[in-house]
């Protein structure tokens, strides 16, 4: 599984939604469980808030939700949505279950949901986002089509990996005109290459980035002991 690009606020919205849910998932006790999923469902709801917001540009869709969606269709000119079945007739379900969290006085058995509430969360959430981007004529977002992502298992130290370095044309690590290209992960430095004079190290730079499976927080190029390019990368899971 290749690490996750955040490249806008709707993208984090939803990453962190799929990151409670795997939360969720890997929870040792009903209580942390509970906690994720709640999590869930109101993060979830809020990138589907976010989304419909951006797929009809309008800002003020939050609130009285249903309403203001009827409205800002309308406003565009386009067919009303039918809440009565399909996908719109689950979100009124999903928006039910986010007031309950949010506003509801809980009784201590509701305060364990199950996983499946996730679940259902986040593919009810998938599906009516991508039906209201479609609605409105505009191109659905990549972000939407994330499905995965990490819990506890890389801060728990669950997982190791190995890092290496690739020599070209012979050039000695210390010769002051070398190119070394580099990325950065949980704040160590590795090198990834080491080039001759004139390596194109931008597009080298572009092409690692599109290309690590972990995930890493920026790429690095150096002539000798010099650097001469970074790129800072937002990619979920970096430190």
């Amino acid at each position: 599984m290749n690490p996750v690009f955040v490249d806008s606020t709707q993208c984090h919205l939803w990453t962190d939604a799929l990151h409670v849910r795997q939360l969720a998932r890997e929870a040792v006790n009903r209580w942390d469980r509970g906690t994720y999923v709640r999590l869930c469902v109101v993060l979830a709801w809020t990138a589907l808030e976010i989304g419909c917001q951006e797929a009809l540009q309008d800002q003020r869709i939050g609130y009285s939700f249903k309403d203001n969606l009827d409205r800002a269709i309308a406003a565009r000119g386009l067919p009303p949505l039918d809440w009565s079945q399909g996908v719109w007739q689950e979100v009124r379900r999903l928006q039910e279950e986010r007031k309950a969290v949010v506003h509801k006085f809980a009784t201590l058995a509701e305060m364990f949901p199950s996983c499946e509430v996730a679940d259902d969360a986040i593919a009810i959430t998938r599906e009516a986002i991508g039906a209201i981007y479609d609605h409105a004529g505009e191109l659905r977002p990549n972000w939407i089509e994330f499905d995965h992502s990490h819990g506890w298992a890389r801060q728990s130290g669950a997982t190791a990996t190995a890092h290496a370095c690739v020599i070209v044309g012979g050039v000695s690590p210390d010769d002051p005109s070398a190119i070394k290209v580099c990325y950065v992960v949980d704040h160590v430095e590795h090198v990834s290459g080491i080039y001759p004079q004139g390596f194109d190290y931008i597009t080298e730079l572009d092409r690692l980035v599109r290309a690590v499976n972990i995930p890493i927080r920026a790429v690095r190029a150096y002539v000798g002991q010099i650097l001469v390019r970074e790129m800072l990368v937002n990619m979920r899971g970096s430190s």
